[in-house]
């Protein structure tokens, strides 16, 4: 039953409600079980079994309704739940129209109660489904259906022996142009399903007498309907538009800020680049100064790590580096050494508290200088016996002397 996919609304097709009503009244099969399993659901309800005596007709004929899975199956739960609820409001108006104790929710309950019975989930009950019609309501959907019925009646048997004359057509398009001066901006869905049944009309027609396409032009159209879809149309593709501006501007927004930041950073890129061959200028200045620099920092750290030691002249340190030792290497050759070295400091220290200060004359050698050195220390030191007394012995007897002219 592919004519009721994709149902949407209270209005069935012509196709879906030709299929449905077909197969609820003609294709099921009354099992001995449905009858008990109708007699159970009652017996679960709030209502009494009493107070459903006089609708249990009703009642009975909805579960049997309820039974026709192949209709549920193919053709959907939606379209086959709303047949029966037309079904329902129609019975009710011929039989108990102005009973206002039948209240609706009594129908609800046991499209529930049923459906438990039946060992199925209550969410694929039609209680939801099931609705009373106002007389409004009850008036457009009734009219719709008995078109769909007068055409079954009058043209579908002749579309094979094609035997329609145009004329019996008329009766049909009287009901119609009716039905859309009365209803024409008032239902959109009802106008909806007209248009979708003039449709249909006109392709049926055409098959059984193309004589008859020109009367099918005097069924009216929903102008008001038609007009204002139009306009709702037009208004939803302005929106559409709208939109897509508003994307393209916020787009072209977007391209503006990214051109902009790449310009700032061409510009920042074109400065740094200007301004790099002044930088290298600068560079070799502050590399030259760095070595000095460097190199005072260094004799700086030497000054500190290194302890001081006494002074000494550049004729000291000329003669300890050059004489060389003159007595193996042994403690008391190691012992004299120091002892002479010490000596020559003392005379350094003899002639710098007199303010003289040894310089080589033009073409004195480091040996002339030595020689005067010994002999300032002589003639500063009184003459004393050495003789008999061992090298070692004759210094210290030196040194003594010359200590004691530092305290006198």
């Amino acid at each position: 039953m592919e004519e009721c996919l994709n149902h949407a609304g209270d209005y069935l097709t012509h196709e879906c409600h030709k299929k449905l009503k077909y197969y609820f009244h003609k294709k099921i099969i009354i099992y001995d079980d449905t009858e008990k399993e109708i007699k159970e659901a009652i017996s679960t309800m709030t209502y009494k079994p009493h107070d459903t005596t006089s609708i249990y007709p009703i009642l009975k004929q909805i579960g049997i309704f309820f039974t026709g899975d192949n209709a549920f199956v193919f053709s959907g739960r939606k379209p086959s739940c709303i047949y029966v609820n037309y079904w329902l409001n129609n019975e009710l108006r011929n039989l108990h129209y102005y009973e206002d104790k039948y209240e609706f929710k009594i129908f609800k309950e046991f499209a529930d109660k049923f459906t438990v019975v039946r060992g199925r989930n209550v969410d694929n009950s039609c209680s939801s489904y099931m609705k009373y019609y106002n007389e409004d309501k009850w008036k457009r959907i009734k009219i719709l259906y008995v078109l769909y019925d007068e055409f079954e009646k009058f043209i579908s048997p002749k579309i094979n022996n094609k035997s329609l004359k145009c004329y019996e057509i008329i009766f049909l398009r009287e009901i119609f142009n009716d039905f859309i001066n009365k209803n024409d901006g008032e239902d959109d869905e009802l106008m909806d399903k007209l248009i979708k049944f003039k449709e249909m009309l006109r392709t049926k027609v055409l098959h059984i007498n193309g004589n008859c396409l020109a009367d099918i032009g005097y069924f009216k159209s929903p102008t008001i309907y038609l007009d204002n879809k139009q306009k709702l149309g037009l208004a939803a593709q302005q929106k559409r538009e709208a939109e897509a501006q508003r994307e393209r501007e916020a787009e072209a927004q977007k391209e503006r800020v990214r051109a902009e930041q790449e310009r700032a950073r061409t510009e920042q890129e074109s400065a740094r680049i200007k301004q790099e061959p002044a930088r290298i200028k600068q560079e070799p200045a502050s590399t030259e100064q760095e070595p000095e620099g460097a190199e005072q920092a260094a004799k700086e750290a030497q000054l500190i790590q290194v302890p001081q030691t006494p002074k000494q002249t550049q004729d000291e340190l000329q003669v300890d580096l050059l004489i060389p030792p003159y007595y193996p290497e042994t403690k008391l050759s190691e012992d004299l050494r120091l002892e002479r070295t010490q000596a020559n400091r003392i005379d350094l220290h003899l002639h710098e508290s007199e303010d003289t200060r040894s310089t080589f004359p033009s073409g004195e050698g480091i040996i002339d200088s030595i020689k005067g050195t010994f002999n300032s220390i002589v003639e500063n030191v009184e003459p004393a016996p050495v003789l008999g007394v061992s090298g070692g012995m004759g210094v210290l007897f030196l040194l003594f002397k010359v200590l004691k002219i530092f305290k006198s």
